[in-house]
């Protein structure tokens, strides 16, 4: 995606845009203006690790995440500040959060559901049950086998006890 440096206009493309780190694409807003197109410089959305997340963007995230009724974080350790805060934001307004991540997360503690396996699997299965159909890839991904195992955990109101649930209790 690449963003207007004038207008703030956002151009979504086919194509790889071909810079990262919010650098200028050498592309020129065709946007229309007070005086007809705008021509303000194009730079991409792309952020490298260095960069501040935008403050406007960011300012968005923030007031989504309160409305949210469901965050969830799928793959991610969520240790990435201030993106990995913004799901306790919808807890804190009486949203829920279901975390999928391989390993633990530090908010494993806070979260309504965890689920720790492969988020592809796990979306796969939640696609199934949905009924929606998943696109095939152009190409097989032969980094790993597929597997369809997981676990959860899930936080019951049992007092303070945490019921481990297997991969057969969510469906």
């Amino acid at each position: 995606m690449e963003k207007c440096d004038k207008c703030k206009r956002e151009y979504v493309r086919e194509r790889v845009v071909p810079t990262m780190g919010l650098k200028l694409t050498g592309g020129r807003c065709v946007g229309g203006g007070a005086r007809g197109r705008c021509r303000g410089r194009l730079r991409d959305t792309v952020l490298d690790w260095e960069d501040e997340l935008p403050v406007e963007e960011t300012e968005r995230a923030e007031r989504h995440a309160r409305c949210a009724d469901l965050s969830l974080c799928l793959g991610t350790t969520l240790q990435i500040l201030p993106a990995g805060k913004l799901p306790l934001l919808a807890k804190k307004n009486g949203g829920s959060v279901v975390i999928c991540n391989l390993q633990p997360t530090k908010y494993d503690k806070k979260a309504d559901l965890i689920i720790h396996g492969y988020v592809d699997d796990v979306m796969t299965r939640v696609m199934d049950g949905l009924g929606i159909p998943i696109p095939s890839p152009d190409c097989p991904d032969s980094r790993r086998e597929k597997s369809h195992e997981f676990t959860t955990a899930k936080k019951t109101k049992l007092g303070k006890h945490t019921r481990q649930q297997s991969s057969e209790d969510v469906t």
